[in-house]
């Protein structure tokens, strides 16, 4: 009997909804088969045991990932599932970061009860993940998957199942992928950007001479990647609302790159931080807010940049390489 897994997406476009009403689901990986498109959850008793007939009803407007196998016939638990649903959600958030990463998950079991997966928070109730101001109105588009599917290969194998973070053969870009999906599931301001600025140390230190792991050589790294000049808020994954355009300045890397280490430190070692650096009306207006924002947008270019460039991730992979590019 089919079992169903679903990762709900509230922040799919009009346009990417209308195109699976008219083209149907999208496949996004084969093996396990793993598809977008609508779900309808039962309107009956075995649904609203669970959850609320409007809550029911509510889900079926939205879109999700969903893999549906039998487990006589594959050999996959259903936390396996769920990574690979999480591995597909990981490349649409890099692409187009959204507040509804990974949060909404249901099961519809073989007998047809509804269930929530392993990693879930309550469907009936919604408790937004953490998101930032510059992705207020984030929606997936049709490009964006297409985008996301070329590359979801590389991450998949990033993010393999049956090792350890220690151990992991993607070690330093899988830490990093850990990191950047942890920034979104925390819920206290402060705590995603050291955990985004640990993701750039994952990726950017030396892993044979300890004397290249501290911020001064991170910051030279991300200069020499992305260049001096990088503009993090003109990045082409970046769409600012226009009226938050007039409270951030257009940073440059080379003036900012150093201070992102700085803020990482204060959180780390409980320092506290300049009062100028404070949001004194809304928070995207602060100095200190504006380097949350920036350390996210560079560990996830990064990290799109290095799905999406098969040489330059295992450059990231061999210690050798690495110290050589740079």
């Amino acid at each position: 009997m089919m079992r169903t897994h679903l990762l709900y997406l509230l922040s799919a476009s009009t346009e990417l909804k209308q195109k699976i009403g008219n083209d149907g689901p999208i496949r996004c990986l084969v093996d396990p088969p793993v598809y977008l498109l609508r779900p309808h959850l039962p309107v009956d008793g075995r649904a609203t045991q669970l959850l609320s007939l409007e809550n029911v009803q509510a889900l079926n407007q939205f879109l999700a990932l969903s893999c549906e196998y039998d487990p006589a016939a594959i050999a996959l638990t259903p936390v396996e599932v769920d990574h690979h649903l999480k591995v597909v959600a990981t490349g649409f958030q890099l692409v187009k970061p959204t507040d509804s990463f990974c949060e909404h998950w249901v099961q519809i079991h073989p007998d047809g009860r509804i269930g929530f997966s392993i990693p879930t928070q309550s469907v009936a109730v919604r408790t937004p993940t953490y998101h930032l101001a510059y992705q207020q109105y984030h929606t997936i588009l049709p490009d964006d998957v297409e985008r996301a599917i070329k590359f979801l290969p590389q991450v998949s194998r990033a993010q393999e199942l049956g090792h350890s973070s220690w151990t992991h053969p993607c070690g330093p870009i899988h830490r990093a992928v850990v990191f950047f999906s942890q920034g979104y599931s925390v819920d206290l301001e402060v705590l995603p950007q050291p955990l985004w600025a640990a993701g750039l140390d994952c990726l950017f230190a030396s892993k044979r001479d300890r004397h290249k792991r501290g911020a001064m050589t991170i910051s030279q790294r991300l200069q020499t990647l992305w260049g001096a000049g990088f503009r993090p808020y003109k990045a082409d994954t970046v769409t600012i609302p226009i009226h938050q355009t007039n409270q951030r300045p257009d940073h440059c890397l080379k003036d900012i790159a150093g201070d992102i280490f700085r803020l990482r430190n204060a959180f780390m070692h409980g320092l506290p931080i300049q009062g100028q650096w404070l949001s004194t009306g809304s928070p995207e207006s602060g100095y200190a807010y504006q380097l949350l924002e920036c350390t996210e947008i560079l560990l996830r270019l990064t990290l799109l940049r290095l799905f999406e460039d098969s040489t330059l991730f295992d450059v990231f992979l061999d210690p050798v390489k690495l110290d050589n590019y740079f």
